[in-house]
């Protein structure tokens, strides 16, 4: 008789990067590997490379897996952003080297954008339009800048001079986009508009 065999398959992934990144900062991106099989990758190495190939970090991996899973194993990897400024890409490569049994490699990829580095801050209060009253948990973006308002409804951005989009979101409210203009630290007052409440019977009620 005769029989093949095969490597045990591996998979990759990569996770809590931030998005945007100063350019040419160094930033931290969490990296795992994953055996089919479940077999123990602890002590292995996972590289990130650049777009050429360029080995640019690399992260060994833990004793334990990360929490919730059966298998993935981790690593908090620091690598710098480049210095060009727009979205980029960076590769993850793990090659299953000196394990017990075989082991097939893997890649994957993770993308990010850079930012010049922040020149100024700026505060951004939001409220409610006829109420006054602060509004927690709005979602703002500042460009590329993703932030939300605290219990007081303010929400803190570290951005660059320029201009720069400005969007607020809030289930129940509304608030046009509009454009923020950055010359020095600024702090900016916001209303966000209450939405009517929907009656659910209305069109049994007809």
């Amino acid at each position: 008789f005769s029989f093949a065999t095969r490597p045990h398959a591996t998979s990759l992934a990569a996770w809590d990067h931030p998005s945007p990144v100063i350019a040419g900062r160094p930033f931290t991106v969490k990296v795992g590997a994953k055996c089919a099989a479940g077999c123990a990758l602890a002590g292995k190495a996972v590289d990130i490379r650049d777009e050429a190939g360029t080995v640019l970090a690399s992260g060994t991996l833990g004793e334990t897996p990360w929490p919730g899973t059966t298998g993935l194993y981790w690593a908090s990897v620091e690598v710098h952003a480049p210095d060009a400024l727009g979205p980029f890409s960076r590769a993850l490569a793990f090659s299953a080297a000196e394990l017990r049994l075989p082991h097939a490699g893997a890649s994957a990829t993770f993308s990010a954008v850079t930012i010049p580095s922040p020149d100024h801050h700026l505060s951004i209060t939001v409220v409610d339009k006829e109420t006054q009253a602060p509004l927690q948990d709005a979602y703002l973006r500042v460009g590329l800048v993703r932030i939300s308002t605290d219990d007081t409804g303010l929400a803190l951005a570290a951005v660059s001079a320029g201009e720069h989009s400005l969007s607020i979101w809030k289930a129940g409210y509304d608030a046009p986009d509009t454009t923020v203009v950055v010359t020095g630290d600024k702090a900016l007052r916001v209303e966000m508009t209450a939405l009517p409440v929907e009656d659910p019977f209305a069109r049994w009620n007809k």
